[in-house]
């Protein structure tokens, strides 16, 4: 994570923008060792298994593609590959299976 941080804005501070993900972190005080950190997650993009189950699909890695798809904004006639030619449109995942919400922020302090 170290490598993710631009420590060129301020001295003992930096921030990061990755796949939906913004962090900032900094050291707090000069004479007290201590690191705060703040994790916001843009979309949060849940699947509902029994939208899967009516849909006949299988759990699997094809749905991090399909989340991903959702916080890109990709429109909702993008086909996703489920598995072996089995595909299905976007639009119809989210109506049935994907809800989405507003992402979360974490933050503490060390």
């Amino acid at each position: 994570m170290a490598d993710a941080i631009d420590t060129s804005a301020r001295r003992g501070a930096g921030a990061t923008r990755r796949r939906g993900i913004s962090g900032k972190g900094c050291g707090a005080q000069p004479w007290r060792p201590c690191l705060a950190f703040a994790f916001e997650e843009k979309l949060r993009v849940n699947v509902w298994r029994e939208g899967l189950r009516r849909l006949g699909l299988p759990v699997g890695p094809w749905l991090r593609d399909a989340k991903r798809a959702v916080r890109q904004g990709a429109p909702d006639h993008t086909q996703l590959c489920v598995h072996d030619g089995l595909a299905i449109s976007l639009g119809d995942l989210k109506q049935h299976a994907l809800r989405t919400r507003r992402g979360v922020q974490r933050v503490g302090v060390a």
